[in-house]
């Protein structure tokens, strides 16, 4: 493992307040946290002093790099930090195909950032596109409608200066029934009645691809050409 304290021939001062990470926070958010505790308003600045990648961040080289410090809770970083292959993603013990993830957009739901302002992994998947505990959706832009980039070291506040928290926002006692809820289930965030049609899936992946599938099925999407109503 590479050491971040003596890159380039200089010593490279230490960052502030190593807190633990929180429950579902992945290495890329947690940096971004760190950014913002360090008073540095670009992640890729950050990076880049370190030697790494600040324009494309990558799971992977963030975890190495959170894990070159004296944090607590090392185990649940790397347990809610995504291992990608060309092919598939594991996510907290489970697999999705590559193509039901992303890190190109970072998006959120404002009212659980008013609620702890860190970043949620499952919102990597565009799948996940409803909060099921605010039922709101996740978004990727501000309240001014400009994109929110991953360098801006801020979960509270977008580059813009709008506000990313929505406070107000009742939380559900029980997330409603959705596929949201039911992958935030199989994450093990939360608990959720069983659905047998799904759960005899072995995969989140084959979860998410059956889910489309029948998605497609009722929107008469790519079976055949459409029927004439003559």
């Amino acid at each position: 493992m590479r050491t971040f304290t003596d890159l380039h021939g200089r010593f490279e001062p230490p960052l502030p307040d190593w807190g633990p990470p929180h429950p579902g926070e992945p290495a890329h958010g947690y940096v971004v946290r760190l950014g913002a505790m360090s008073g540095i308003g670009s992640v890729a600045v950050l990076l880049n002093s370190h030697g790494l990648n600040g324009r494309d961040i990558q799971p992977a080289e963030c975890l190495e790099f959170a894990l070159s410090f004296p944090i607590s809770g090392k185990e649940q970083l790397i347990h809610a930090t995504p291992v990608v292959s060309p092919t598939s993603v594991a996510i907290m013990g489970q697999e999705i195909r590559r193509r039901h993830w992303q890190v190109g957009r970072r998006r959120f739901c404002p009212a659980c950032l008013a609620e702890s302002p860190h970043h949620r992994v499952w919102w990597d998947m565009p799948a996940f596109a409803r909060c099921p505990h605010h039922d709101l959706d996740v978004v990727d832009r501000d309240a001014s409608g400009h994109p929110v980039p991953w360098w801006s070291a801020s979960f509270t506040r977008a580059p813009t200066g709008t506000d990313l928290l929505r406070y107000g926002v009742p939380r559900r006692p029980f997330p409603r029934p959705s596929l949201e809820s039911y992958v935030l289930a199989r994450l093990g965030v939360i608990e959720a009645p069983a659905v047998p049609l799904l759960d005899g899936l072995s995969t989140l992946g084959d979860v998410l691809d059956a889910v489309e599938f029948v998605g497609r099925v009722a929107l008469g999407e790519n079976f055949g050409p459409a029927r004439s109503s003559a």
